[in-house]
């Protein structure tokens, strides 16, 4: 198929670029983060964005939803059914290679079934596709059985509860001692943590290991800025003190 995405970045320490891994954004659309060769650096990849064939449907029926009774931390379970020529209306982040983030939800299946639904229950941005129809642990295979079914599909979504990770340098000169990636563009909301090193961070682990990040993790706010990656590099490389937000999807 091909990278799919918008460019992507890496940034080591939030400065060095490095190589980044495949990943993509997906509304039924798919926008590409990386290069195919993984030498060429992502700042320099040919970037292309293209819309995916929309799933066909063979007939019409009412596209339906199930949730399992929730707290607002768990996993929802959902069997959706389409009318004919009808979305999802899911635009999904790839790039941590385990999952897919829902980064918005447009018109669609799931917003027309979401409007029907209690707050707490709804499909919302910031929530993960774990599986698809039994299918879990490899987020190309997610993508290649949601395009595979035509009028349902069950899918589980995890809304992951947020932990708190504080950490501070004495100057901007010195780094966190992490590897982050991200999707660039408005339609991502969150840094994947690629790799931990030696350093703040790591030490903040080693403190307090009930919070501690761990590869693949989604920052999804530091500081004051959430759902933004651009701003969130930003405060990275800028502030002495930072407070983040982390989710663990799997």
């Amino acid at each position: 198929m091909g990278w799919c995405g918008a460019d992507a970045s890496v940034a080591r320490d939030v400065g060095d670029n490095a190589e980044a891994p495949p990943g993509l954004t997906l509304d039924v659309w798919c926008l590409c983060c990386a290069s195919e060769d993984p030498g060429v650096p992502a700042e320099s990849a040919d970037i292309r964005l293209f819309e995916l064939a929309r799933l066909d449907n063979e007939r019409e029926e009412v596209a339906q939803i199930a949730f399992d009774p929730i707290d607002l931390h768990a996993d929802l379970h959902i069997t959706v059914r389409r009318f004919e020529g009808e979305s999802l209306g899911l635009e999904l982040d790839l790039l941590d290679g385990r999952t897919m983030q829902i980064c918005e939800v447009k018109q669609g299946a799931v917003d027309r079934i979401n409007r029907k639904e209690l707050p707490r229950s709804r499909v919302q941005p910031g929530d993960f596709i774990v599986g698809v129809d039994g299918v879990e642990g490899d987020a190309q295979l997610l993508l290649q059985t949601l395009q595979g079914r035509q009028t349902e599909v069950s899918l589980r979504i995890v809304r992951p509860a947020p932990f708190n990770v504080n950490l501070q340098r004495r100057d901007a000169a010195d780094g966190f001692g992490v590897v982050l990636k991200s999707a660039a563009g408005t339609r991502s909301i969150s840094l994947v943590v690629a790799e931990v090193l030696p350093g703040i961070l790591a030490d903040w682990n080693a403190e307090h290991p009930d919070a501690a990040i761990q590869r693949l993790d989604r920052i999804i706010q530091v500081n004051h800025i959430s759902y933004n990656p651009e701003q969130m590099l930003r405060i990275f490389k800028e502030e002495l003190r930072l407070r983040l937000q982390v989710v663990r999807p799997a």
